[in-house]
């Protein structure tokens, strides 16, 4: 999960979500207070997809460099709508390998993508389409189209991700936001520099291609740490950036 600019694959630090920016496919207000974005998990890769991986500039023969395939594929002048599109292997991510042969490569060399490592063998990669509109300026409708592309069924974990960009710390006389279920819904109940949102839609309310529901489970936290990734485990510590967080 790391972005441009981040920590090697070995040592990685995973944030707590601050600002929507650093998410990978975000939408968020236009101050970055009430955020969205999808986080995704084949269930073999050792963190959670919802960050775009890229290589330092110790790191790339060539500087900075994104290890991913993603693509735009539409949006109207005003942002009412977007389409984005992303390619999600189903085998383990090769974090360690994409490292370790660009630092060995010189600057003479071409560049070791995604491509040429075997993770995308037999089309095993999921296509994951997140499109977004606005039905009001206060409201837009969200929607997740996966299609796996490999020659048998695999499993996808979706996981939709609402937070609050951590403000108030910087105030200790801020009041906390509130994020609750209720009834199968999320209800904001309150952020000091926003208007209450009595509701906000499920969502994800899915069905597969052969008409069956998707299992659903949610999940509200206040995550206030990061989290160091190193080999043989992983080390808290505490950014002040907390969050949060509804899945």
């Amino acid at each position: 999960m790391a972005t441009r600019g981040a920590t090697s694959a070995m040592i990685k630090l995973v944030h707590a979500p601050t600002i929507g920016a650093r998410m990978a496919w975000p939408v968020f207000d236009d101050e970055q207070r009430l955020c969205f974005a999808l986080a995704l998990w084949n269930g073999r890769d050792p963190i959670i997809k919802e960050r775009l991986f890229g290589l330092t500039n110790s790191e790339g023969n060539h500087g900075e460099d994104v290890k991913e395939y993603y693509f735009y594929l539409d949006s109207t002048p005003t942002h009412s709508y977007m389409k984005w599109l992303y390619k999600y292997p189903q085998r383990e991510y090769p974090y360690l390998d994409l490292v370790a042969t660009n630092r060995r490569r010189s600057h003479n060399e071409l560049e070791y993508e995604l491509i040429d490592t075997v993770i995308f063998k037999d089309d095993r990669y999921f296509d994951v389409f997140v499109e977004y509109a606005k039905e009001t300026p206060e409201e837009i409708l969200i929607r997740i189209s996966v299609s796996n592309r490999g020659p048998e069924p695999a499993t996808l974990h979706l996981l939709p991700t609402r937070w609050f960009r951590n403000t108030w710390s910087w105030w200790p006389d801020r009041p906390n936001p509130a994020l609750a279920a209720v009834h199968g819904q999320a209800a904001l109940l309150q952020r000091y520099d926003m208007p209450t949102y009595s509701k906000l839609r499920n969502c994800l309310r899915g069905r597969t291609s052969s008409g069956d529901s998707i299992p659903e489970s949610k999940d509200i936290r206040r995550v206030s740490k990061n989290r160091l990734i190193v080999p043989g485990g992983t080390v808290e510590a505490d950014r002040h950036r907390a969050t949060t967080r509804a899945m």
